[in-house]
């Protein structure tokens, strides 16, 4: 799902400081059939200092800018979901109820594990 999330990022870079947490799923069968690309999440930390971590019980595709936007939808982040697919969702401007779900994301974020190079080795072997 984050195919496209480096490219896009890089005209937000310039513009100032971008914080980004992801929590992802890292399950072996998505890795082979390249459902998760590794790579971008390597880009996206690298290049943006993204913090990722793996929860294999999520499903949920949640965005959050700026503490005053969310949406929430079916839609993996590819151009496939975008393009050709039916999804659904909603986008939230409501600051309590972006705060809810800000609340959310950071339960979850704690349940889950920091996705390192080690945990990719572990699940790979």
């Amino acid at each position: 799902w984050i195919s496209y999330i480096p490219e896009e990022l890089s005209n937000l870079k310039q513009k100032g400081n971008i914080k980004l947490k992801i929590i992802t799923r890292l399950i072996r069968d998505d890795l082979e059939k390249g459902i998760t690309d590794l790579d971008k999440f390597r880009a996206l930390k690298n290049g943006f200092g993204a913090e990722t971590r793996y929860n294999n019980d999520l499903h949920a595709k949640i965005i959050i800018i700026d503490r005053s936007v969310a949406i929430i939808s079916s839609a993996n982040l590819t151009k496939r979901a975008f393009l050709v697919n039916y999804e659904a969702g909603i986008c939230i401007r409501n600051k309590d109820n972006v705060d809810r779900i800000r609340k959310f994301f950071m339960d979850i974020w704690t349940e889950s594990l920091p996705l390192t190079e080690e945990a990719i080795k572990t699940l790979l072997l």
